[in-house]
């Protein structure tokens, strides 16, 4: 497959949480939309950061099942 045909078939959605999100309802958007990250704004719109897979496999690795109910 093509980067080119990816690009085209992906769709434009960008999908965002709040950094107040928890690490759960993050993960379960991310499972819903079949999407690997989202974008994380602050109170006003801005962006502050990415969250993906790979930062819920480190954490949970690290912290343990508690994780979910925290913040991204």
């Amino acid at each position: 497959m093509k980067v080119e045909h990816i690009l085209q078939t992906k769709g434009a959605d960008v999908f965002a949480v709040s950094g107040a999100t928890s690490v759960k309802d993050a993960v379960d958007l991310l499972g819903e939309k079949n999407i690997g990250a989202v974008v994380v704004k602050d109170e006003r719109g801005a962006v502050t950061g990415i969250f993906s897979e790979r930062d819920v496999v480190r954490r949970l690795k690290s912290e343990g099942a508690g994780v979910l109910g925290r913040p991204v």
